[in-house]
């Protein structure tokens, strides 16, 4: 299958990879440094699945670049309109954009730019990043895709899809009730990258300091309540498990926003906790663990990335 991954950084990157080197026409949209070195020496994984290096087709314009039927849509969630109108002309009809954002409303975005009929929502679940230009270290061994139609329907697309990855070596599974997914991911990483933001703390110093412990629990509920206000009603004991799944994570694991954080990039604060203090104002819940995230991490962007005037 002819793939184009739009964002070739640790997510994409990563299963673009997996793509590539399972026979499939890979080709990555990137930038700076990072295009540079993937131009020069390829691409280079680095993971507990086992470490490899390939070429591969780069480009900064993705008119430059195969014809795609199938697009990994990958990059952070501030980019998203920019990303999607850029891919207007190589777009067109039979083309399936595979949304691998974090947030809840990607699907939708994008969809307005390029078509709601394009686009399959996903979820990714795997801690990875760019190390190096040109490098990617996967850590942990969870690599999983869930994704499925807005509608929530089976379709011969999904299952060409399903076929297209699983045969590159990813958990990937269907559901028909994406709905629920995107907001289960969203509930593990909103909460874990509020509270590792807060502390400035590891997954594992998170979960080893009982305080820490105690605010991310908090963090968790205040989503559940959201959740519930907006029609998703997650499983009552799903902060238990949420604590189990990071536990069982590598502890020197960090969440991609504190990875941002502390390399001074720019944040996806409004798409995680900037999200649950706007949905806990309109159903008039308190979110006072997200809204001190938020406000801090507005604070510390602006630091890194002052206004223009």
């Amino acid at each position: 299958m002819n793939i184009l991954v739009m964002g070739a950084g640790g997510v994409g990157g990563y299963y673009g990879a997996l793509l590539a080197r399972a026979g499939n026409d890979v080709s990555f949209v990137a930038r700076g440094d990072h295009l540079r070195a993937l131009h020069e020496k390829g691409l280079e994984i680095r993971s507990p699945r086992g470490d490899f290096s390939l070429l591969v087709k780069a480009a900064a314009d993705p008119r430059l670049l195969p014809p795609p039927e199938l697009i990994l849509f990958a990059v952070k969630t501030y980019d998203t309109e920019e990303a999607a109108q850029f891919l207007q002309p190589v777009a067109g009809a039979g083309v399936t954009v595979l949304t691998l954002q974090n947030g809840i409303d990607s699907a939708e975005r994008i969809g307005a730019i390029l078509g709601l009929e394009k686009v399959l929502p996903g979820a990714a679940y795997i801690f990875a990043s760019i190390t190096s230009p040109g490098v990617i270290t996967h850590t942990g061994k969870n690599q999983g895709i869930t994704f499925g139609e807005s509608a929530g329907t089976r379709s011969p697309r999904t299952q060409e899809v399903l076929q297209v990855l699983q045969g590159a070596g990813i958990d990937a599974s269907f559901t028909e009730d994406i709905r629920r997914v995107l907001w289960q991911k969203f509930f593990h990483i909103c909460a874990m990258g509020t509270v590792a933001c807060l502390c400035r703390a590891s997954v594992g110093e998170v979960l080893g300091n009982p305080e820490s412990l105690a605010l991310l629990r908090d963090a968790f509920e205040e989503i559940h309540r959201v959740a519930a206000a907006e029609g998703v009603p997650l499983p009552e004991d799903l902060t238990d498990k949420a604590v189990q799944f990071f536990r069982a994570s590598p502890p020197q694991a960090k969440p991609s926003l504190l990875n941002d954080l502390e390399q001074g990039r720019r944040l996806e604060s409004e798409a995680l906790s900037g999200t649950v203090v706007r949905l806990g104002e309109r159903h008039h819940i308190p979110t006072p663990i997200h809204r001190a995230a938020y406000a801090s991490l507005l604070v510390q962007e602006r630091r890194y990335r002052p206004p223009t005037l």
